[in-house]
């Protein structure tokens, strides 16, 4: 494995506990927040008026934040989840008998990555940041959110630390979505270039598919220059002029192409997934929530073929099975999954994957 699989792998490993959980606080936080007498606190001075209106609001933190994950993975996800492979099993966490509730778990398990465990780190953090800068003035960075605790050290070298982190962070978590923007931009082309889009059907075969081809990496360079272009010039008109407008027309057209597809598609058949997948959704989510994967993780212990403990670093044996060999000078069976009800890479592939994705932002 490269190194930095190795360490996501040591991190889910020893650390989901520790996503798991604070996604579950961030949401009882933000319900209290919501429930509470604070829910009543205005983020912005006594007799300031929003100078944005709601619709314009919603479509720049929906574009800025969840756009270019949903047209990347809205359909693959669930799809990835129902058919038989390598993550079927990853259904079983909710329970299913038929293909009727294997079809809905799928719907569900995606509906969890993108719901209120996603959004609760999102909205801790806003609400904090927009507390302290718009009530008490002060800069609309990260670490002013820290200033009710520390006070006026995060004007020093730990505010410092802190930005520097935060820009490292989001940086992180914007190439990733880029990258998942840049492969649907070519995969789209692609598929129109070849028509069917697969390769021994593929006449002109002028974009790539994606992969690690030299051709392919040109065009994902070049479109990611055409999209840097646009995002430094939507910076530079302003929030008003730039980054609003430019919000407005791509919310505009991407409900245009959602309501295009629905209605070209089985309209009834959506609504009626919609309405019960909400069900599902919140029937499930709080075992679901709660999952770590406790067991399939432990499988990992006994792979022959995962570093995941580092322990051929630390301490010279690279698992469990190694090191109790290594104490006992008996050689032992290459043993089975103990616990198979899937696959034990499921949580750090996935779902710390996409919690640490989310929190990056």
């Amino acid at each position: 494995k490269q190194f930095p699989d190795i360490w996501q792998v040591w991190i889910t490993a020893n650390f989901t506990w520790l996503y798991i959980a604070t996604q579950d606080a961030w949401i009882v936080f933000v319900v209290y927040m919501a429930v509470s007498k604070y829910g009543d606190l205005k983020l912005g001075k006594k007799n300031e008026k929003p100078v944005i209106s709601d619709v314009s609001w919603f479509a720049m933190l929906f574009t800025c934040g969840v756009a270019v994950g949903f047209y990347a993975l809205g359909v693959s996800e669930p799809i990835t989840y129902y058919r038989p492979g390598d993550y079927y099993g990853n259904l079983r966490k909710s329970g299913f008998e038929t293909d009727d509730q294997r079809a809905q778990q799928a719907i569900f398990i995606t509906l969890y990555h993108w719901g209120f465990h996603a959004w609760g780190c999102y909205i801790v953090a806003a609400l904090l940041l927009a507390f302290v800068a718009y009530r008490w003035d002060m800069p609309l960075t990260l670490r002013s959110a820290f200033y009710p605790m520390v006070g006026d050290v995060v004007h020093g070298i730990l505010g410092d630390f802190i930005d520097a982190l935060s820009m490292v962070c989001t940086t992180f978590g914007v190439c990733t979505s880029l990258g998942l923007g840049v492969n649907v931009v070519i995969a789209g082309l692609h598929r129109m270039d070849c028509g069917s889009g697969i390769e021994a059907e593929c006449v002109r075969n002028q974009v790539p598919n994606v992969g690690n081809s030299d051709e392919y990496r040109n065009w994902a360079v070049g479109i990611i220059l055409i999209i840097t272009v646009f995002a430094t010039g939507s910076v530079m008109l302003g929030l008003d002029r730039g980054l609003k407008n430019m919000a407005l027309c791509a919310f505009g057209l991407g409900n245009l192409l959602l309501v295009s597809l629905v209605m070209l598609d089985n309209k009834w058949f959506l609504f009626n997934s919609f309405v019960q997948s909400m069900g599902h959704y919140f029937q499930w989510v709080v075992q679901v929530g709660f999952e770590t994967d406790t067991w399939p993780l432990l499988n990992l212990e006994f792979d022959r073929s995962n570093g995941n403990e580092l322990w051929d670093q630390q301490f010279g044996e690279r698992n469990l099975i190694n090191k109790v060999e290594a104490a006992t000078g008996t050689p032992m069976d290459n043993p089975v999954e103990h616990f198979g009800s899937h696959e034990p890479t499921w949580m750090h592939w996935w779902t710390i994957f996409y919690w640490g994705w989310w929190i990056s932002w």
